[in-house]
């Protein structure tokens, strides 16, 4: 990789069948985004008890202990892992153990998803549970999930994500969220664990890498889509997020999963 960087580490996008034997499991590198396809699997997170199934599905956060017991001799799930660094995402999208409806267009989304366990390609993979995060913070923040308070996780990064190409202002930001600048700014930093300028680098740098499969668009053209001043500035800003310049992305240099013993 550019610079002697390590490979990045990428989600993993994959089908797997349960035997119909309880098992116990935890991972310590990555979360885990288990949504049903067929049949389906008991699972137990943190005293959290619910059935993956065709109609819902369950976060696992990194590190939590989970029971699980397959359903069915011919079970079938689609499970992501996500390496903890590998996007950036508001803690509470994986702070706690929580439940993901699945509705008739979000179930054939899962399926289409399921196509990539046979894909090499781990840039599709990322694009994929990139999509698949955003998805799901859509639905934390919306309507079916009411919240008086202006500060929450999904609404501020919402509001940055729609924000990318514009210059940040802490103040507007601030006052979006019913705060002070320095009380909104250390709250920020205690929920995200990174200040406001860091945080919407991270997210440009993740939209431009999503952007890199518009082969018409130049790298310029993406570059000052996401915000960055330059392509330059999104070159620089780029390898030191994922160890790659962007044209070597695009061109489909391999980034390896994050882990290469995962099995549950």
């Amino acid at each position: 990789m550019a610079g002697g960087t390590s490979p990045y580490a990428s989600p993993l996008v994959t089908v797997r069948s349960y035997d119909e034997v309880s098992a116990t499991d935890s991972h310590d590198s990555y979360h885990q985004i288990a949504l049903g396809i067929e049949g389906g699997l008991e699972l137990e997170v943190d005293h959290l008890a619910t059935c993956v199934a065709p109609t819902l599905g369950v976060i696992v956060p990194v590190g939590a202990r989970h029971d699980y017991l397959g359903i069915g001799a011919n079970n079938r799930q689609l499970i992501v892992d996500v390496p903890v660094d590998a996007l950036t995402l508001p803690r509470q999208l994986f702070d706690r153990p929580s439940l993901i409806p699945i509705d008739a267009a979000f179930a054939q989304w899962v399926v289409r998803l399921a196509q990539l366990r046979d894909n090499p390609d781990r840039f599709a993979h990322w694009q994929a549970t990139a999509r698949l995060c955003d998805a799901v913070l859509e639905r934390m923040s919306g309507a079916g999930h009411p919240n008086p308070e202006r500060f929450t996780l999904a609404r501020v990064d919402a509001y940055l994500r729609a924000h990318l190409a514009e210059p940040l202002s802490i103040a507007a930001l601030a006052s979006f969220c019913g705060c002070g600048v320095r009380s909104f700014h250390d709250r920020f930093v205690a929920e995200f664990g990174i200040t406001p300028h860091r945080y919407l680098l991270r997210l440009r740098v993740e939209q431009a890498a999503r952007m890199m499969n518009e082969r018409r668009r130049s790298l310029a053209d993406i570059a000052l889509a996401c915000g960055f001043a330059d392509q330059s500035a999104m070159t620089h800003a780029f390898a030191a997020r994922f160890g790659m310049p962007p044209g070597r992305w695009r061109g489909g240099d391999a980034v390896r999963p994050g882990t290469s013993d995962r099995e549950t």
